[in-house]
């Protein structure tokens, strides 16, 4: 009997929240006003877009404002066991070094020796692409 009458209550206190949920009115979110949008892509007013793969570009394209590039042989410009001053165009820092090897765009510096006599010169690798030298 006792078994019964908790299973009795527990319905019941069941039965008054599912009727005090079925009360409760919850409202939607109701957009302000619906309007009609029009989008037109005009050269006054274009619509920006991201470009995806491959674009095509129509008319000519060309650089104004640059210096004279001169394109050399590395081999006639640089010479090998040469103290040169290698100062990269897009830094604020040079290499001092004497140009060991010519490897293609590449050449192999020797740095000045921190220690000499204790260990060898260090070397680095340098990408002849974008520098300025001064020859020592």
């Amino acid at each position: 009997m006792n078994r019964l009458k908790n299973y009795l209550i527990a319905a019941l206190g069941f039965a008054v929240v599912m009727l005090t949920l079925s009360f409760v009115n919850i409202d939607h979110a109701i957009a302000q006003i619906i309007q009609r949008v029009r989008v037109v892509n005009t050269a006054a007013e274009p619509v920006p877009t991201v470009a995806q793969g491959t674009t095509n570009i129509a008319g000519n394209v060309g650089i104004t404002g640059t210096p004279n590039v001169n394109v050399v042989n590395l081999k006639s410009h640089f010479v090998v066991n040469t103290h040169y001053n290698l100062a990269p165009v897009a830094t604020a820092v040079s290499i001092d070094c004497v140009v060991r090897q010519i490897d293609g765009f590449w050449i192999k510096c020797e740095l000045p020796n921190p220690h000499p006599g204790v260990q060898p010169p260090p070397f680095i690798f340098v990408n002849s692409n974008l520098i300025v030298t001064s020859d020592k």
